[in-house]
């Protein structure tokens, strides 16, 4: 009996020295690092790569902000990550995981590939959006704010103005929602103000911040030309955390705000 005990402890011991960091074990997690906010580039947010059963992490890693909100929580063993080994913080290349799937981010190149990869931040909401754009054959223009988070969105938005004759009208969705509460007019006034203030949106870049759990907003204009539906959009990534340096995209968002009576 006390050989067998003695061979297994022995057969512990040598399966712990092989691997003492458990990098081969299926315990691994990607999270976002808030001690090296700012230290990556333009388009990255800083990620540690995590074993909470060996206490053991490798924090000097990168990625974008959708690849790592796509696979946040999945696990994966450290050995099958592949990290571009040249600059710290190292940027991540691919990661196979533990059920099978292989995830290469948007970008392991540069920032600007990463902007063009911006995702849809309500995907059924926008289609809702369109659909009541489509519905109206004389409709003009539209204009859009969606609103997404880990806890709870601000709410979704749509403006639509079926012709420049006619006054434009408000569909709102409150936080949580499924559905549009009834549209409500927007009054000349409130329309010329919200006309002036969303005047410099469609020259504004994509916002990346390194925020990782903040509210994501997607602007959008619906136009025609002649039969075809033309499409606009603005990514933004929790403006609302930088109001300093997000000036004019907090304001495009209020803009959105006012018209709800949220603000």
């Amino acid at each position: 009996m006390q050989s067998n005990i003695k061979s297994i402890s022995l057969a512990c011991l040598l399966l712990v020295g092989c691997d003492p960091e458990r990098k081969k074990q299926c315990e691994w997690t990607l999270e976002p690092d808030s001690a090296k906010l700012g230290k990556t580039e333009p388009g990255f947010i800083p990620v540690c790569a995590r074993n909470w059963v060996s206490r053991k992490q490798d924090c000097r890693l990168e990625t974008t902000l959708p690849f790592a909100k796509e696979v946040t929580g999945k696990k994966f063993r450290y050995v099958d990550m592949t990290v571009a080994s040249v600059a710290i913080p190292r940027k991540i290349q691919q990661i196979h995981f533990c059920d099978g799937t292989q995830k290469i981010p948007p970008s392991t190149l540069s920032p600007a590939t990463a902007q063009q990869r911006a995702p849809v931040v309500q995907p059924e909401w926008k289609k809702k959006s369109a659909a009541l754009f489509d519905a109206s054959p004389s409709t003009a223009q539209a204009w859009g704010l969606l609103s997404s988070s880990g806890w709870a969105d601000n709410g979704q938005y749509f403006i639509l103005q079926k012709s420049p004759k006619e006054p434009a009208v408000l569909y709102y969705a409150a936080p949580g929602a499924s559905a549009w509460a009834a549209p409500q007019s927007i009054s000349s006034v409130e329309w010329q103000a919200f006309r002036q203030g969303i005047g410099q949106a469609s020259a504004l870049p994509p916002f990346f911040s390194a925020a990782f759990d903040g509210v994501e907003y997607e602007f959008f204009m619906l136009y025609k030309e002649g039969d075809k539906t033309q499409t606009r959009t603005l990514y933004m990534n929790n403006p609302g955390a930088f109001p300093a340096k997000a000036t004019l995209y907090n304001k495009l968002v209020e803009q959105f705000f006012v018209l709800a009576k949220k603000k």
